[in-house]
């Protein structure tokens, strides 16, 4: 039994080789993206979502209480073990930090298609979620998306950004990454043992949706529990019952399209709302991304999963390789 269990849901450990021009495609990927970044930064600093490891590790270095903040629905801190992304960039300015931070998330996702021979959802990076998380604010949705590509890092973020995170986490369960951050997070209650919470205490405000809850069609998520012996049935299934806040919290929806096709269809999906009203739809805004961004998806399991109950014609697309 515990056999299938492992087969089942611990991802598998295998040495992969990676060509070294491949290596500095994603080089060269990163770099852009935190070019990118840096500008859009420059042009509009802000001190919210990324920014918060950088705050925590300053306020931790000082010796000073990070949470000792007026919280509200925007202002809310994070997990202390956050102070480990935060703690290499203090030397950094802020908007220097946020490229880092972005340039190696693409960086690792872009080297991590590489690895599984799947370049071809390529198109992720041009979805309004990842333009989103990476242009307009520097989020934690890529990095996301670089731990399901590389498991072992899942468990750590689960600390520090537990509703996006987690999901990753189950879907790809890796044991080494867990015992890491269960070294991580005894250390941080051995450094304040009431962080966790005073964390919460401060988080009660916090604006979000539960895509499942959303009516009318939320509840149709549910029907990605049928393929839960797939990572990627996992990972929709859980994300639906998740607290999302925004738009750029699902660019983890990318990994779930079979083929390029799908990938191009999402991508284009997802820029349908931004075009009608840009800042609209990178606030909360669950009316849109359920028909949009999670039903879409779920069509794209339904369609590799049950193909006998779509027309012929259909068929013949939808079989084609990403190389035809």
């Amino acid at each position: 039994m515990f056999e299938r269990i492992k087969s089942a849901y611990v991802e598998p450990h295998n040495t992969i080789k990676v060509e070294p021009q491949k290596v500095i495609v994603s080089i060269i990927f990163g770099l852009v993206f935190a070019v990118l970044n840096y500008f859009a930064f420059s042009l509009a600093p802000y001190d919210l979502d990324f920014q918060w490891s950088i705050h925590m590790a300053r306020d931790f270095v000082a010796g000073v209480d990070p949470y000792d903040i007026d919280a509200s629905n925007q202002i809310v801190p994070y997990p202390l073990p956050v102070i480990l992304v935060g703690l290499p960039l203090l030397p950094f300015s802020p908007a220097v930090a946020s490229g880092i931070f972005v340039g190696f998330a693409v960086f690792l996702i872009v080297l991590g298609l590489f690895m599984k021979d799947e370049f071809w959802r390529y198109p992720l990076l041009f979805s309004a979620p990842f333009i989103g998380a990476t242009m307009i604010r520097a989020q934690w949705g890529p990095i996301l998306i670089a731990a399901w590509m590389f498991p072992i890092i899942a468990p750590y973020f689960v600390l520090v950004k537990p509703q996006n995170a987690l999901p990753v986490a189950l879907a790809k369960w890796h044991w080494k990454g867990v015992i890491i951050s269960a070294v991580i997070l005894a250390i941080t209650l051995i450094i304040d043992p009431t962080w966790p919470i005073r964390w919460l205490s401060k988080s009660v405000d916090f604006e979000y949706f539960i895509p499942v809850f959303v009516l009318p069609l939320g509840p149709l998520i549910l029907v990605s529990i049928r393929y839960w012996k797939q990572a990627e049935g996992r990972l929709l299934f859980l994300m639906s019952l998740m607290p999302t806040r925004a738009v750029y919290d699902l660019t983890l929806l990318w990994v779930i399209p079979k083929n390029r096709y799908q990938v191009w269809a999402l991508t284009l999906l997802s820029w349908v709302y931004p075009i009608v009203s840009f800042q609209g739809a990178f606030a909360v805004r669950p009316g849109w991304t359920i028909p949009f961004l999670f039903l879409p998806a779920l069509a794209c399991l339904i369609w590799e999963n049950d193909k006998d109950i779509l027309p012929n014609w259909v068929l013949h697309r939808l079989n084609k390789t990403p190389a035809e």
